[in-house]
Protein backbone atom coordinates (compact mmCIF):
# COMPACT_ATOMS: atom_id res chain seq x y z
CA UNK A 1 0.00 0.00 0.00
CA UNK A 2 1.42 3.38 -0.96
CA UNK A 3 1.41 6.60 1.07
CA UNK A 4 -1.61 8.02 -0.79
CA UNK A 5 -3.69 4.94 0.04
CA UNK A 6 -2.61 5.09 3.68
CA UNK A 7 -3.57 8.78 3.88
CA UNK A 8 -6.98 8.04 2.29
CA UNK A 9 -7.59 5.52 5.05
CA UNK A 10 -6.43 7.96 7.75
CA UNK A 11 -8.82 10.58 6.33
CA UNK A 12 -11.69 8.07 6.41
CA UNK A 13 -10.87 7.21 10.05
CA UNK A 14 -10.74 10.92 10.91
CA UNK A 15 -14.21 11.44 9.45
CA UNK A 16 -15.48 8.34 11.27
CA UNK A 17 -14.18 9.70 14.58
CA UNK A 18 -15.76 13.11 13.93
CA UNK A 19 -19.18 11.90 12.81
CA UNK A 20 -19.83 8.26 13.69
CA UNK A 21 -18.00 7.65 16.95
CA UNK A 22 -20.02 8.38 20.09
CA UNK A 23 -16.83 8.73 22.17
CA UNK A 24 -14.80 10.52 19.45
CA UNK A 25 -12.23 7.74 19.81
CA UNK A 26 -11.65 4.41 18.08
CA UNK A 27 -9.72 1.25 18.84
CA UNK A 28 -9.15 -2.15 17.26
CA UNK A 29 -11.79 -3.82 19.45
CA UNK A 30 -14.60 -1.45 18.44
CA UNK A 31 -16.64 -3.91 16.38
CA UNK A 32 -18.81 -1.45 14.37
CA UNK A 33 -15.72 0.64 13.50
CA UNK A 34 -13.60 -2.36 12.50
CA UNK A 35 -16.38 -3.88 10.40
CA UNK A 36 -17.03 -0.58 8.58
CA UNK A 37 -13.30 -0.21 7.85
CA UNK A 38 -13.11 -3.76 6.48
CA UNK A 39 -16.18 -3.19 4.31
CA UNK A 40 -15.00 0.21 3.04
CA UNK A 41 -11.48 -0.88 2.07
CA UNK A 42 -12.00 -4.61 1.50
CA UNK A 43 -9.27 -5.14 4.10
CA UNK A 44 -8.11 -8.63 5.02
CA UNK A 45 -9.33 -9.87 8.40
CA UNK A 46 -9.74 -12.88 10.64
CA UNK A 47 -13.10 -13.59 12.23
CA UNK A 48 -13.10 -14.08 15.98
CA UNK A 49 -15.53 -16.20 18.02
CA UNK A 50 -16.94 -12.97 19.45
CA UNK A 51 -16.20 -9.26 19.20
CA UNK A 52 -14.43 -7.39 16.43
CA UNK A 53 -12.62 -9.24 13.66
CA UNK A 54 -8.83 -8.96 13.72
CA UNK A 55 -7.64 -6.56 11.01
CA UNK A 56 -3.87 -6.05 11.11
CA UNK A 57 -4.07 -3.47 8.34
CA UNK A 58 -6.31 -1.27 10.48
CA UNK A 59 -3.85 -1.38 13.37
CA UNK A 60 -1.07 -0.40 11.01
CA UNK A 61 -3.09 2.51 9.60
CA UNK A 62 -3.96 3.79 13.08
CA UNK A 63 -0.27 3.66 14.03
CA UNK A 64 0.62 5.43 10.77
CA UNK A 65 -1.83 8.24 11.61
CA UNK A 66 -0.28 8.52 15.05
CA UNK A 67 3.27 8.67 13.67
CA UNK A 68 2.15 11.33 11.14
CA UNK A 69 0.96 13.43 14.10
CA UNK A 70 -2.70 13.21 13.05
CA UNK A 71 -3.94 11.03 15.93
CA UNK A 72 -3.31 10.95 19.64
CA UNK A 73 -3.17 7.52 21.18
CA UNK A 74 -3.62 6.52 24.76
CA UNK A 75 -3.58 3.05 26.26
CA UNK A 76 -6.85 1.96 27.79
CA UNK A 77 -7.03 -0.89 30.25
CA UNK A 78 -9.50 -3.68 29.61
CA UNK A 79 -10.90 -5.23 32.75
CA UNK A 80 -13.30 -8.15 33.11
CA UNK A 81 -12.56 -9.42 29.61
CA UNK A 82 -12.75 -12.87 28.11
CA UNK A 83 -9.74 -15.16 27.76
CA UNK A 84 -7.79 -14.28 24.64
CA UNK A 85 -8.52 -10.54 24.80
CA UNK A 86 -5.62 -8.19 25.46
CA UNK A 87 -5.26 -6.44 28.82
CA UNK A 88 -5.04 -3.07 27.06
CA UNK A 89 -5.33 -1.43 23.63
CA UNK A 90 -4.62 2.00 22.25
CA UNK A 91 -7.57 4.38 21.84
CA UNK A 92 -7.06 6.88 19.02
CA UNK A 93 -8.45 10.40 18.94
CA UNK A 94 -7.90 13.29 16.55
CA UNK A 95 -4.99 15.49 17.58
CA UNK A 96 -6.08 18.96 18.68
CA UNK A 97 -9.63 17.98 19.60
Amino acid sequence: MNAIQRMERVEWITEYIKHDSVTHAVDILNQPFVEKYIEKFNAPYLLQPFGAPTCRELGQILAFGYHCNIFNRDPISLTDHEVGFPNWVYAYTIKGR
